[in-house]
């Protein structure tokens, strides 16, 4: 009976050896955890302060507007505005923002709407282009200034100039 008490013993001692490694397992996986979820914590409130939409009425941080005044300026100088198979969404990621807080900076900036400040600039180019460039297809024109369709283009540049393309053209 005794040889069953010695070997006890020693088996007590390797349960309370393997029960320790196994807290210090579960202590170094829980604090692993606790890294991840910390790191997730500061890239979701980077992204918050990165692309957080303004409340209506509120104001948009003064750096963000500056920001994307800049990017935007840029955006017009390089005429991206002139390609017409990009959405919103395509621009907000030009600009290194969101599109609905792209949204929100032309709604409570410029106070336009940006498919309209965009086809504004469209307009405002091929109205230069029809002046300089007379030899050239008014449709060309139209395909270069970013409108796919020309029945829009002269639909818009009308609304827009109070006149056709070709009667812009003829004044100048």
């Amino acid at each position: 009976m005794q040889m069953g008490a010695g070997f006890k013993i020693p088996a007590m001692i390797a349960a309370i050896y393997l029960s320790w490694n196994l807290y210090q397992s579960l202590i170094a996986v829980i604090v692993v955890l606790l890294v991840i979820i910390a790191v997730l914590i500061a890239a979701l409130v980077f992204m918050y302060k990165k692309y957080r939409i303004p409340e209506p009425g509120s104001s948009i941080d003064p750096d963000e507007v500056k920001r994307i005044d800049k990017a935007l300026q840029k955006w017009v100088a390089d005429k991206r505005y002139r390609e017409c198979d990009l959405n919103r969404e395509d621009i907000a990621l030009q600009l290194n923002t969101s599109k609905e807080f792209l949204n929100a900076y032309f709604s409570s900036v410029l106070q336009i709407d940006f498919n309209t400040w965009r086809t504004i600039l469209r307009i405002e180019d091929a109205k230069t282009i029809l002046i300089d460039n007379k030899e050239l297809p008014i449709n060309l024109i139209a395909e270069m200034v970013g409108f796919s369709d020309r029945s829009n283009f002269h639909r818009q540049f009308t609304k827009i100039v109070g006149c056709t393309p070709k009667q812009w053209r003829d004044s100048a």
